[in-house]
């Protein structure tokens, strides 16, 4: 009775299976966004040449295994800094910093304020109560808390 390490599957059958699998994980990280898959596809094609080599299909499975781990563990960080994708504010975020104008006096014990910054009106609070800002005053935003943007005067 042959050993499970000894199966081997005839070469046309192991191309097509590393092939196929090289061409899976592909696209799968061309789909995804961030390095998901690519360490696949090395250990593919390790496996690809072990296959042409004439290896059995478990040692292959090892060596596909292998690969993939070790260029997970060895070139993740170094694309990581490499690529160093940094986070761009979106939303509501993004218009801190920015200036626009006060539309309703902002007065935090009375609840009144809003302004208007990139064209889209909010409500505005200063950071302190005692502080107020008249309407048509250039505002900076500072932060957001909730929906409402805390301003100073700019």
């Amino acid at each position: 009775m042959d050993s499970i390490f000894n199966f081997t599957p005839n070469l046309t059958q192991m191309l097509w299976f590393w092939s196929g699998a090289i061409v899976f994980f592909s696209i799968v990280e061309i789909l995804v966004p961030g390095l998901v898959s690519i360490w696949f596809v090395f250990g593919a094609i390790a496996a690809l040449i072990a296959a042409f080599c004439g290896v059995a299909f478990v040692p292959q499975m090892f060596i596909f295994l292998g690969v993939t781990a070790l260029t997970l563990i060895f070139c993740r960080p170094i694309m990581k800094f490499i690529l160093k994708v940094t986070p761009k504010a979106s939303n509501i975020n993004a218009v801190i910093g920015m200036k626009g104008v006060v539309i309703e006096r902002i007065n935090n014990i009375r609840g009144e304020g809003y302004v208007k910054v990139n064209g889209i009106e909010y409500r505005a609070k200063t950071n302190s109560d005692e502080e107020e800002i008249e309407a048509d005053s250039i505002i900076q935003v500072e932060r957001i808390e909730g929906n409402t943007l805390f301003v100073k005067k700019a």
